[in-house]
């Protein structure tokens, strides 16, 4: 027993593409996760067997952990699309969220959570699919091993996008562990890393330098690709918010939301009469940042509310999929997860938009993206709130101030685009034959 629990934790790592866990300590997670899905894994087939009667034969399968992948790749997809309209695209994701990501957009999505070699064989067998895109991975879960295993028995060209290879990575993939399945590197035809050093790291593993080429990161091409200005003037109309001063404040935290709202009234008694949509991180605390906003004084309705939203000052954002536009309906963003102890979130989302950026100074998970947008003069750090207040106040009174702030945060998000037409040149060449990329 104790071999089976230990092969099921190895199985959930890759070599240089993972992030380590002890097999002591996940052993029994492993064993514990694998018995309740063994059964979905043959309805997985099940579906994609029917998937593949509905047009999944030589489709390029995509690889693509979660819903935030999923997301950057979007002008990936687009071209592919365009470029080869009748290749299918299968997209294989390890979470409910990013299945529904491609999906929404019309894709063919399965969840693959443990599948066995065997699943995979049965999938190639049966759609005899182009090739294979490997999306983003400084680590994968062991499905992927499995998947690689495949590919390399029937040729399958392979391509990693938007590679990353941190430096704790590097360490542990020197350990006798990894090297042991280092024939993985040998598998993929082409590496597209998003920077210099994530290029070095991952030659220096051992990959021939022919292979790899700096692509850039594809998450500025996703933030510019969801910009919708059709979707914005609707969003303004149906909430009233033409012609008076608009803050939003995203991907708030437990915390945060009592000083943004502190900042908020502070920024009204100067100006007079302003509006607030605050969209929580969680959807669960959408109740509970609404009852702090009426607590303070502010009318507050959800977004969903049928009535009352053109009047209420403050709108909690209780919907999915909404908050990019929220953004661009603003004339000063706030991002949060960045007053308190978090890492920040995406500030590249309301950048796209041309709107000036603020945000606290914990921004560990955006740190690349923070520091672009702040040495371009788009963005501003603050900590407490008297400064968001101060900030607020001094941009939505300073109309040319928000312009120039707006259009630097713009063209900072622009200047790094272009990640997305550079993997797809090498997709071309690698799955498709094509010289023209």
């Amino acid at each position: 027993m104790e071999k089976i629990k230990r092969g099921a934790a190895e199985s959930l790592m890759m070599s240089g593409f993972i992030r380590s866990v002890s097999v002591e300590s996940f052993s029994w997670l492993a064993a514990s996760v694998h018995s309740l899905f063994y059964h979905r894994d043959e309805c997985w087939v099940s579906d994609l067997a029917n998937m593949a009667d509905a047009g999944l034969k030589r489709a390029v399968i995509i690889f693509a952990p979660s819903a935030g992948e999923v997301m950057s790749m979007l002008p990936l997809l687009n071209l592919l699309k365009s470029s080869r309209p009748d290749t299918p695209i299968l997209v294989l994701t390890t979470t409910n969220s990013g299945a529904a990501a491609a999906r929404n957009r019309g894709l063919y999505a399965a969840r693959s959570a443990l599948a066995a070699r065997s699943v995979y064989r049965r999938l190639i067998d049966r759609i005899e699919p182009k090739g294979l895109i490997i999306v983003q991975v400084s680590y994968a879960p062991g499905l992927l091993l499995d998947l690689m295993a495949e590919a390399k028995s029937c040729g399958l060209p392979a391509v990693v996008v938007n590679g990353s290879l941190p430096d704790r990575d590097i360490r542990r993939a020197s350990s006798v562990f990894y090297r042991s399945r280092s024939w993985v590197y040998d598998v993929i035809s082409a590496f597209c890393m998003r920077s210099a050093e994530d290029a070095d790291r991952v030659i220096r593993l051992g990959v021939q330098p022919s292979k790899v080429r700096v692509a850039g990161d594809m998450k500025y091409d996703a933030a510019l690709e969801i910009v919708d200005e059709e979707r914005l003037r609707m969003l303004v109309e149906e909430l009233g918010l033409a012609g008076v001063p608009v803050v939003a404040a995203g991907s708030t935290h437990s915390g945060e939301e009592r000083i943004v709202l502190d900042a908020f009234r502070r920024l009204c008694d100067k100006i007079g009469y302003a509006r607030l949509i605050v969209a929580p991180r969680s959807l669960s605390r959408a109740g509970e940042v609404r009852t702090l906003a009426r607590d303070m004084g502010f009318t507050a309705e959800f977004r969903s509310a049928s009535e009352g939203l053109s009047n209420a000052q403050v709108i909690v954002l209780d919907s999915i999929g909404e908050l990019s536009t929220i953004y661009g309906a603003a004339d000063v963003c706030f991002v949060g997860g960045t007053l308190v102890p978090v890492g920040g979130h995406n500030v590249l989302e309301p950048a796209a938009w041309g709107r000036p950026v603020l945000f606290g100074e914990h921004t560990e998970h955006t740190a690349d993206a923070a520091e672009l947008l702040l040495g371009g003069g788009g963005a501003a750090v603050v900590n407490c709130a008297e400064d968001l207040s101060e900030r607020l106040i001094e941009l939505i009174v300073d109309s040319e101030l928000r312009r120039k702030m707006g259009e630097s945060a713009f063209s900072s998000v622009r200047s790094m685009a272009g990640a997305s037409k550079a993997c797809f040149d090498v997709i071309e060449r690698v799955i498709f034959g094509s010289s023209n990329g």
